[in-house]
C-alpha cells in the first residue's frame, strides 16, 4: 500500500501603523510620530495516511515600536519631496 503524505504551513500576521502627534506638523513633514504594532503566527503540520505525525506552531506576541522622525526644515529638508508637493 502506498503512503499518502502531505505537509502544510500556514502563516498569519498583522502589521498596523498609527499616526500620533500634531497633524499640521505631520502633514508638512516637520515632526512625525508613528506607533507600529506587529503580530505573527506560523503553524506546520505533516500528515501521513490521514494521521497527523508532526505539528509545530509558534506565535510572536504583539510587538509595539514607536518611531519619531524630525525634519527641522520641514518640506525644505528634502528637495525631491518638495517638488512632488508642488506638482
Amino acid at each position: 500500500m502506498r503512503e499518502r503524505r502531505a505537509a502544510y504551513e500556514v502563516k498569519l500576521g498583522r502589521l498596523r501603523t498609527k499616526g500620533e502627534g500634531h497633524l499640521p506638523l505631520d502633514v508638512l513633514g516637520f515632526s512625525r510620530h508613528r506607533v507600529i504594532t506587529e503580530w505573527s503566527f506560523v503553524a506546520q503540520n505533516v500528515i501521513i495516511n490521514d494521521k497527523v505525525v508532526y505539528k509545530l506552531w509558534s506565535e510572536t506576541p504583539r510587538l509595539v515600536q514607536k518611531k519619531h522622525d524630525t525634519n527641522p526644515l520641514g518640506p525644505f529638508q528634502d528637495p525631491y519631496k518638495l517638488m512632488t508637493l508642488l506638482r
